[in-house]
């Protein structure tokens, strides 16, 4: 006669869609992660100390106050192409949310969007690792993180200048050709 034992533990690995609504939650937060509809999974999912890891990605997503639910709606897989998208609602309105999301291309550029707005740009470390923090108030906010590009360098006044020294030059130029 043979015995089974069956361990259960917050780690599965799994390659096909669970449903809407099942929630990991890390032992050392106030956060909440679900997982949205249908969300795929590639690699697995594993609630950890203080964040989980989806698809080979660790995430952590903290309020300062107050109880965060994020709502996982894509996450794409380890390397960093995929697209990102989620949802965070917290309990405490003037709540402010900081960010450490791992899986993206070393050293590449990525735009933040903040309700379908472009927000800004973010370079991931060497190690492909993306910080941020949101500090502009709470309801519900949707999130998204696609690959992005260098953000232009805009010095105030710079056009100003540059025409003024392109008009000092001609003005130069004429007047040394009536001479």
């Amino acid at each position: 006669m043979f015995f089974f034992i069956i361990i259960a533990s917050a780690s599965f690995v799994a390659d096909a869609n669970i449903g809407q609504g099942v929630i990991l939650c890390p032992d050392d937060t106030q956060t909440n992660y679900m997982l949205g509809n249908n969300f795929s999974f590639e690699s697995g999912a594993l609630a950890e100390d203080d964040n989980i890891k989806l698809n080979g990605s660790d995430i952590k997503i903290t309020s300062d106050t107050g109880w965060l639910n994020v709502t996982m709606d894509v996450f794409g897989g380890y390397g960093g192409d995929e697209l990102r998208n989620w949802t965070e609602n917290c309990t405490v309105p003037t709540a402010n949310t900081n960010h450490i999301l791992s899986g993206f291309n070393s050293s590449s550029w990525y735009s933040l969007y903040i309700d379908d707005t472009i927000s800004t740009t973010l370079r991931s470390t060497v190690d492909g690792i993306i910080t941020f923090k949101y500090s502009d108030g709470f309801s519900s906010h949707a999130f998204g993180i696609k690959e992005g590009e260098a953000p232009s360098i805009s010095i105030p006044g710079f056009e100003a200048v540059t025409f003024i020294i392109i008009a000092f030059v001609a003005f130069i130029i004429l007047y040394k050709r009536k001479r």
